[in-house]
Order: C-alpha cells, then structure tokens, then sequence
C-alpha cells in the first residue's frame, strides 16, 4: 500500500508537470487544449500540496502583491456603478496571478523551469508558420493582411506574444553562449533573428520598439558575465537599427504615413481622454474590468459636466480597451486598481534589480533573470501604448516573471557551496 502510494504520488507530480508543459506548448496554439492542461495543472497541484502539506514556505511581499492584484477587480466590481461584464472581467486576472503564485511556490528545478522556459520558443515557433500561411491565404482571398497567432488573437497581442517568445530566445543564446557549441550558437541567434524580424513585420511599433530595448538592456544586464556576449548583442542592436531603417518593413512604413498626416499617436490619446474621464468620474475603484467599451460618448458628456470640464467630442473616442496599461487599469479598477499593479511591478521589478548577473552566475540564474527582465520590460515600456498583462501574453509574462524564484533557489546553493569551501559566510 505505501508502494501504490509513493506511485501514485510520483505520478501525479508527473501529470503536474507535463500538463503545465503542455498547457504553456498550447499557450499560442489551440484554446481548448490549453485551458484542459492549465486545469489538470490546478487539480495536481493542489493535490501534491495537500498531500506534502507543503505550500512553498513563508508569505513574503511579493505573494501579497500578487493577491492584491487578483482581488483589485473583484473590488471594483463590487462597488462600481457601472455595470455591464464587471464579474466576468477579472476572472482573467486571476487566472494569471494563481498561475504566478503556483509555479512561484512550486520548488521547480532549475532544469524544470528551464524546459518549460524552451516550450513557449518551440510553440512559438510554429505559431508563426501557421500565422504566416493564414495571412497568405487571406491577402490572397480577401485582401487582408494581418499577422495573428491562432490562440492569441488579435495583432496586437500577437506582437505582444512574439516579443516575449524573442526576449526568452534572446535570453538562452546569451546565458548559454559560454557552453554551448558552436551549432547550437547558431541555431539560437538565427531562432532569435527570426522571432526579432518577425516581431517588426506585425506592423506594431511597440513591439518594434520593444525588440530595440530588451536588446539594449539584457546587453548591459549580462555585461559583467560576459563582455564578449554583451559587445554581439550591441552590434546586433547596431545591425538590426540599421537594416530595419534601410529595409523599410511595414512598421516604418505605417509610422511614416501617420507622420505624414500628423496623427501619429492622436488616435491614441482620444482614446485615453476618455479612460481619464471615466477614472476623475469614478477615482476610486473604476468603472469595471471590461467595462471600458461603455465609455460612450453620452457618459463622456455627462461626465465632464459633472468634472466642470468641457466635453469636446473630437478629443474622445470609445474603444475596447485603452491600448496603454496604466490608463486602463486607472479607468477601470480605479486609484486602488493602480496601486495594486505598481505594487506587484515594483516587488517584481525589485527581484530583477537584486538578482542582477554577477560573475559568479550559473547560465541556469543568468537564464532566468534573462526571461524575467524581459517580461518585466514588455509589460512595463509596451504597457505605455498597448494594454499588456492579460489573456496569453499575461500569462507568458508570469511565467516568465515566475523564473525568478529559481535564481534565489541557485543563489542559495551558490553562497553555501562558496561558505563550505572557503569558511566565510556569504550574503545575497
């Protein structure tokens, strides 16, 4: 009987592991077969805690900051005024900040979150032959141009998605540079290039932008470990300014026309007139997550007669959601909404300050720091002009983010097995 126990016990944290894996393969790919994996991961990870009695240790702040983040849109749901999807809007939220907190507190290896880092660049990958072919055929049938990975949507997002993919293959030819062959440098700086271009090619200068500044900032990140990995990144930076500029892709292009008719960013800020307005009616909790499509312009008028403004209809416009995190955020879970979300941003951001490479690092910590920094990076700088941390991207930034507790696990067992050899006690 104890035997069938250790089985089933051992099993289960198999299926706990394989299903996450496969729930992230699936992340870009299919919807149903990523929401039935990402459940067997809740059920088995619940399971396997009960029966350790084990929940990954002490509360710190950043569990704190994850479980105000989770209740923010609850809270605005229930003392919104506005009500149209305010309940079913934060249930996305929470999903991701449980996500966060399971594999956070899950005492992964460090080979462990590494296979489940490598998923989403295999994935990914096929994402993009798949996007690829359905955008030939719809220029092909109907005129349309648009680059969307399958599970992910929208274009938007989808370049969202990509730039993550590339900041975790960026991340893996760099950390891994000093032992990994000469193939295998190759494979990964070619796989990086392509998710790079590809990023550029979604015709979304954010995430154009985005490609530009994770390359930047990793480079001086890992320019204490590796100063020859650290000088490629920057001539590729080099390079890749260069050659985008001499190519002209269709992001250029788009910025170019829109310079042109002087309405580079206008539409843009309409749109975040209106989230401001809706924020000053309600400063405290908001208006509601998915509430934002009910700014309308009557509201916006009554509003602004309450707010003793002047409502001027061409300097607002309705729209889905605010394309810029923060204003999002403020207009529907409020000032309490805002606060919540640079709490998790600053514990988060905190982390990836304290755990900056050193010369002492395995590639497993300059690995994870890598993909943290990354995700940390996409969420905050596209987060200006694109609402970030939700639906699959949300979800690919926290596991990213989730990387970080492995880099304290290998900073541990790297200052004890420094104390044991040299006597002397060591501090992170």
């Amino acid at each position: 009987m104890g035997t069938l126990n250790f089985i089933n016990c051992n099993m289960l944290q198999k299926v706990e592991f394989y299903s996450l894996l496969a729930g992230v393969f699936f992340l870009p790919l299919l919807e149903a077969p990523k929401n039935l994996c990402l459940l067997v991961f809740l059920v088995c990870w619940l399971i396997n805690r009960i029966k350790a009695k084990n929940f990954g240790g002490k509360i710190s702040l950043l569990d704190i900051s994850v479980f105000a983040l989770a209740i923010s849109g609850y809270l605005s749901a229930i003392f919104t005024e506005l009500h149209h999807k305010e309940w079913s809007g934060p249930n996305n939220l929470l999903l991701i900040c449980v996500l966060f907190l399971m594999i956070y507190r899950s005492n992964y290896s460090p080979k462990q979150i590494t296979n489940i880092l490598f998923t989403p660049i295999v994935s990914t990958g096929i994402g993009i032959i798949e996007a690829l072919v359905q955008q030939h055929y719809l220029r092909e049938c109907t005129n349309r141009c648009l680059f969307e990975l399958h599970s992910v949507g929208h274009v938007n997002h989808s370049a969202i998605y990509l730039l993550l993919a590339y900041g975790i293959s960026l991340s893996f030819t760099v950390s891994c540079w000093k032992k990994n062959s000469l193939f295998t440098k190759i494979c990964f700086t070619t796989l990086t290039a392509f998710f790079a271009v590809v990023s550029i090619l979604t015709e979304s200068r954010a995430a154009a932008g985005g490609v530009f500044i994770i390359i930047l900032l990793l480079s001086i990140g890992y320019l204490r470990q590796n100063l020859k990995a650290s000088l490629a990144l920057f001539t590729l930076l080099s390079l890749s300014v260069i050659g985008t500029i001499a190519l002209k892709p269709p992001v250029i292009e788009k910025q170019i026309r829109k310079m042109e008719k002087s309405n580079t960013i206008y539409a843009r800020k309409k749109i975040w007139n209106s989230g401001l307005t809706a924020w000053r009616e309600y400063p405290a909790w908001g208006i509601g997550m998915k509430n934002y499509s009910q700014i309308t312009p009557e509201k916006l008028q009554e509003w602004s007669q309450n707010q003793n403004k002047l409502y001027i209809p061409k300097n607002h416009m309705s729209f889905s959601h605010a394309h810029n995190l923060y204003i999002n955020t403020m207009a529907e879970k409020g000032t309490v909404g805002l606060v919540s979300l640079l709490f998790f941003l600053l514990c988060t951001g905190f982390g990836i300050v304290r755990y900056y490479p050193k010369k002492t690092d395995s590639s497993d910590q300059l690995l994870f720091w890598g993909t943290a920094a990354s995700a940390w990076i996409t969420i905050t700088a596209v987060g200006l002009v694109n609402t970030t941390l939700h639906h699959e991207h949300g979800i690919l930034s926290i596991i990213m983010l989730a990387g970080l507790t492995s880099i304290k696990k290998e900073t541990l067992i790297t200052n004890k097995q420094l104390e044991n050899s040299s006597g002397y006690k060591t501090t992170n």
